[in-house]
């Protein structure tokens, strides 16, 4: 199933596909980080190489987003599919960050929704933390949730940390880009 996720051939956002990757025996989360990175370090590798053609990343997001919108509060079961797509989300968003320049991640933070997704006009990126934050607000904690939480947490952890990887344009060239030079305000 990872083959395919980091192959070359574009998978459809609709594709049963994403449902199978998604269905993992146990939650991912339970396993030690350091674990289920050095596991998925080679598919990471090859998802930074395939990615601007395929789209995967951001269509594993809309679906960790889509099981997020999906976990009832009530339940008295994990939500294991969105404990999983989080749990990939974060390892896989890790990696990507790490490895391409800020151009490339700037335009995954912008990718508009895939086709045949949930209908959101919103970039993936801003779906899927409006996915959390909504969980982890509108939820509370229970013995059937907490580990989702934990995995959120960690991956919203993540996100911020990209911050510390990827170089921010300073003010001086905003203001030029803006045309703000010299006198331009």
């Amino acid at each position: 199933r990872l083959g395919r996720f980091v192959g070359a051939t574009h998978v459809p956002y609709a594709d049963p596909f994403w449902g199978e990757l998604l269905s993992f025996p146990q939650p991912l989360s339970a396993l030690r980080p350091v674990d289920v990175e050095e596991a998925l370090r080679p598919f990471c590798e090859k998802l930074v190489n395939t990615n601007a053609h395929t789209g995967h990343l951001a269509s594993l997001l809309l679906h960790a987003a889509d099981a997020l919108c999906g976990v009832d509060p009530g339940a008295a079961q994990m939500p294991l599919k969105a404990v999983n797509a989080v749990a990939l989300s974060t390892v896989f968003i890790k990696h990507y960050v790490e490895r391409v320049d800020v151009e490339t991640l700037q335009e995954l933070c912008e990718q508009p929704p895939a086709e045949g997704s949930s209908g959101s006009v919103e970039p993936v990126v801003h779906t899927l933390l409006a996915a959390m934050v909504r969980v982890l607000v509108s939820h509370q904690p229970t013995a059937a949730t907490y580990l989702l939480h934990l995995t959120i947490i960690r991956l919203l952890t993540v996100m911020a940390a990209t911050q510390l990887m990827q170089p921010m344009i300073s003010a001086e060239e905003e203001r030029w880009e803006m045309g703000l030079d010299e006198g331009g305000e």
